[in-house]
């Protein structure tokens, strides 16, 4: 058996804290991005949108989801992950406070769009070995 190939019956370490670390932002993200869908209701009812108004809000999400797929793994392949992924903590955290705020449907359109481009920047990024 050649010295680089592993045995099967060796322990399997387990993954490192920093592993667990890294993995709580990228699945809050995740979250993050239907966790508002069940208020879009109680939205619609507040500033009076129609459904086709609720369906653009939910385009808004693919267009920044799409656009931050793009570019975000180029990025993240020549800045490094961390840089990439920082940013979109940043974006995932400023969409739930205008989610919070979320004053009119436009507020809600920017709000999904950060969604968005958080989720493909943390797809992109965060996901790569």
């Amino acid at each position: 058996m050649q010295e680089t190939m592993r045995r099967w019956d060796a322990p399997v370490e387990a993954p490192g804290r920093w592993v667990w670390l890294a993995a709580w932002p990228v699945t809050a993200v995740f979250v993050l991005s239907n966790a508002a869908t069940p208020l879009y209701v109680l939205w619609q009812r507040e500033l009076g949108f129609s459904g086709g108004t609720l369906t653009v809000i939910f385009a808004c999400y693919i267009a920044g989801l799409i656009g931050s797929l793009l570019v975000s793994g180029v990025l993240s392949d020549r800045f490094g992950r961390r840089p990439v992924l920082l940013p979109a903590l940043g974006l995932a955290i400023a969409a739930c406070g205008v989610f919070a705020a979320a004053p009119s449907v436009a507020a809600l359109m920017a709000a999904r769009l950060l969604t968005g481009v958080a989720v493909g920047a943390v797809v992109s990024a965060g996901m790569r070995p």
